[in-house]
């Protein structure tokens, strides 16, 4: 059967170094490094539309099969309130397989995104137990960070109440000395379904990598499925999550990459400033690393809820700007202009240099030939960008965008003890204006915001 997969889960850490299984860097209550499954589905589509390889449409669903929970990836729980730091790819996932010959298409998928959590018994040598349920809090995809935390027990579905579960304490991810050992515990499917416990060293971190974003840190541990999500330590403490490996056919010892810690930053400010969830302390020291290439990683997060006067109901979907102190709404709005137009124009010449013709780029972006011929004359260059435009490309902070979620709520990441403008507009209200002014806390909650419908 020939198979074409669309979505896989992404391969994540082990390592194969020798050491000592418990070394003195092992902590020796393990309850804490826990694995995350689901209950999974399996979905049959009978008629699929793919083109190229690619899947276009499920098409109607057909049969359907309940396969029972299984795990996906690994965990740790790092607060008492039972809060669990994983991979987003772990959280998320979902695998396609469509055979050809048939025209089928086999869908794995959560039954619901509630994961399980498996859990240690008092003999660490015995697979864990399933034991809760945890609920997404906060992903960050970029990063492929999830936090996630334990609502309820698995067998009764009754929430935890008083929760004081064992959790491991963060660590500087950027005060790790080279060659440094570092500890790895997951549960990768190499290994079975018992938890396994390995060695690696501290190779710095990655620059320029084909196989991981800078700033993720190197090691020689070896892979498998099932450790991505899982914990890596240092001096006992959580300092990063094992999350992918470098290609195993090309020469020499393959890379594992870990995701330091400090890029949960946002799910937890997210837990913070949403829910009021108390989370783990990310030392500003730190994020402001030399090591963290994170352009924001100086910057305060801040949050809130919008709702309406009349109604006293939250607004979603409303657009939350907020841009520096020392430029106008009609600047700005100037500026994102001029960026969407450069960015439409570098798009359209480069998909024109891919072989796109002329007459499907003008359909693409709703434009007439003769604009499409106007824009692939074009030279963008540097000195063809407004000032401001240009020190944004560099780096510097001009603005924010967001949309207010379900809830009302919106998130934005702004440089600390600045003077800015806030502009909230929404379909049906009254546009709101008003200076804030950013704090040194990492995390800074505005509260409500309070609009007028007309």
């Amino acid at each position: 059967m020939k198979r074409c997969t669309f979505i896989v889960l992404v391969l994540a850490l082990v390592s194969g170094m020798a050491g000592s299984l418990w070394s003195q860097e092992t902590p020796k209550d393990l309850s804490p490094f826990v694995a995350l499954g689901y209950e999974l589905v399996l979905n049959l589509y009978p008629q699929p539309v793919v083109q190229n390889g690619q899947l276009k449409d499920k098409g109607p669903l057909g049969k359907q099969r309940y396969l029972g929970k299984q795990t996906v990836g690994s965990g740790t729980i790092i607060s008492k309130d039972g809060l669990i730091l994983t991979n987003y790819h772990v959280y998320a996932v979902s695998e396609y397989q469509y055979d050809s010959e048939k025209n089928v298409l086999l869908e794995l998928v959560p039954a619901s995104r509630d994961m399980v959590v498996y859990v240690l018994g008092k003999d660490p040598l015995m697979p864990p137990e399933p034991k809760y349920l945890a609920r997404p809090i906060a992903v960050n995809k970029a990063k492929d960070m999830c936090l996630l935390q334990i609502i309820a027990h698995l067998d009764t579905g009754q929430p935890i109440q008083s929760p004081n579960f064992k959790y491991v304490d963060l660590g500087n991810p950027y005060d790790i000395p080279l060659n440094s050992e570092l500890t790895i515990l997951g549960y990768p499917g190499k290994g079975g379904s018992t938890v396994t416990i390995t060695a690696g060293q501290f190779l710095g971190y990655t620059k320029d990598s084909r196989y991981a974003e800078d700033g993720s840190i190197k090691t020689d541990a070896t892979i498998a499925g099932g450790n991505s999500g899982g914990s890596t330590l240092y001096k006992k403490r959580l300092v990063a999550v094992p999350t992918r490996v470098s290609n195993p056919v090309e020469k020499g010892f393959d890379f594992g990459y870990l995701h330091p810690v400090t890029w949960a930053v946002e799910p937890f400010a997210v837990a913070r400033l949403k829910y009021g969830i108390r989370v783990p302390e990310l030392d500003s020291r730190w994020l402001s690393s030399d090591y963290n290439p994170d352009p924001a990683k100086s910057h305060t997060f801040i949050g809130g809820r919008v709702y309406a006067v009349q109604s006293n109901g939250a607004i979603p979907e409303a657009v939350v700007l907020i841009f520096r102190g020392d430029r106008t709404l009609e600047q700005i709005v100037q500026l994102i202009q001029e960026e969407e137009t450069i960015m439409t124009v570098l798009k359209i010449q480069t998909l024109a240099k891919r072989g796109a013709p002329p007459e499907a780029l003008a359909a693409a972006f709703g434009l007439t030939l003769e604009q499409v011929q106007q824009i692939l004359a074009l030279q963008v260059t540097e000195g063809s960008l407004s000032p401001d435009l240009r020190r944004k490309l560099q780096g510097e902070f001009f603005y924010r965008i967001d949309q207010t979620d379900e809830d009302g709520f919106f998130l934005a990441n702004v440089p600390r003890n600045q003077n800015l403008n806030l502009f909230v507009k929404r379909k049906g209200f009254r546009n709101l204006t008003r200076t804030i002014r950013s704090g040194n806390d990492l995390y800074q909650d505005l509260g409500r915001i309070s609009i007028v419908e007309y």
